[in-house]
């Protein structure tokens, strides 16, 4: 797995749930850090390069990150540890978090969060015939508490063997550097707005390969990464720079993932993505003037259509037209047509069909 496909994942679950606050002077404590079991959630990355805006450190900043295109999706769960494969293999490990990466792949990552930290101790893969897992040495260890600009150092890593001898080709990645909460204020993304404490990484990247004893190559890379974070939600936006990168505010990042959609109690619904009902809620706010947030559920697996229209039955914009599996999600209306025109002030509908089902509601914009 490459450089910016590891972190894309890494962002999105290693840091998995701190506090944000517009107000500086904040605390997280080991009992803030995980999500509860059953708790599901979406992210979604880029497929390529995209433009970042990454704003400068200290706050109250404000973090745009609705325009960037992601058409890749992966799934979470948070599980028990028991209930894996590897729980053995981890046997301090007491919170996991379960991810449905392709077909037929599942993978799951071992954490152990305690009063003074949280760790980061490995993962697991499942394929079709195929069980095997990664247990680093050293653990990837988050400081608890942690607050805004609270910073500290890092290494850890874990080692491979490679088949191809003889002798025996081993291979060792360890990830070094420096972190800091270093700015706080409000991200915003499609789903909708989070307050966050912003956690930014200086990375050194070593891959050393040995064969017999000796060491055949050391290559090294760094990369400037950074995680927004916000309560009860985890990491709502991830960036990572291009290798060897040297300025903090650089503007194109290859790898881009935030936050697609979440079910939990700190989203004030259940603690899982399995709903027992079909459910269009009523657009908050409503009137509206630019944007609005429509919430809605479905309970089986199948194609998901949300449109709006205006009064005369003439189709204005689809907000989702894709294969959804049971969950609850959310998508915003900015008040634009697919034209991306404005549309005018007055009354509109929004239709949610699935299933042979559908269920249409009123909004009304206020220019």
């Amino acid at each position: 797995m490459g450089k910016a496909g590891f972190f894309g994942i890494l962002l999105g679950v290693a840091y998995l749930v701190l506090t944000g606050t517009s107000q500086a002077q904040i605390e997280i404590t080991w009992d803030e850090y995980k999500l509860d079991v059953g708790t599901l959630f979406e992210q979604e990355s880029a497929g390529d390069t995209v433009a970042v805006d990454l704003c400068s450190p200290g706050g109250p900043q404000i973090w745009d990150f609705t325009s960037q295109v992601t058409p890749i999706a992966i799934g979470f769960e948070v599980v028990k540890p028991e209930s894996t494969p590897f729980a053995g293999e981890f046997p301090s490990a007491n919170f996991v978090i379960q991810s449905f990466i392709l077909d037929g792949e599942t993978q799951w990552d071992y954490h152990q969060v305690t009063p003074t930290y949280s760790e980061f101790q490995g993962w697991g893969w499942q394929y079709p015939d195929t069980l095997f897992y990664k247990k680093f040495s050293p653990a990837e260890r988050i400081p608890l508490p942690i607050s805004y600009e609270s910073s500290y150092h890092y290494e850890w890593g874990w080692s491979d063997t490679i088949e191809a001898g003889p002798p025996l080709i081993l291979s060792y990645y360890s990830l070094r550097g420096y972190q800091a909460v270093d700015a706080y204020g409000t991200v915003k993304i499609p789903l909708r707005e989070y307050e966050v404490l912003r956690l930014c990484s200086f990375d050194t990247c070593t891959t050393v390969l040995t064969s017999g004893g000796d060491t055949v190559s050391t290559v090294t890379t760094t990369y400037i990464s950074y995680s927004w974070l916000s309560e009860g939600f985890g990491g709502v936006v991830g960036v990572v720079s291009f290798p060897d990168e040297t300025n903090p505010n650089y503007t194109q990042a290859p790898d881009f993932n935030r936050l697609k959609s979440f079910s939990g109690i700190a989203d004030g619904g259940p603690t899982s993505l399995h709903p027992c009902d079909f459910r269009l809620d009523q657009n908050y706010p409503n009137p509206f003037n630019p944007m609005t947030t429509i919430e809605y559920a479905v309970p089986n697996e199948g194609l998901v259509r949300l449109k709006i229209y205006n009064t005369a039955g003439q189709l204005v914009k689809t907000l989702v037209d894709e294969l959804k599996v049971p969950g609850n999600y959310s998508a915003i209306w900015d008040g634009r047509n697919e034209s991306g025109a404005q549309v005018a002030s007055g009354v509109y509908l929004y239709k949610l069909t699935a299933g042979g089902s559908q269920i249409v509601r009123k909004m009304v914009i206020l220019r």
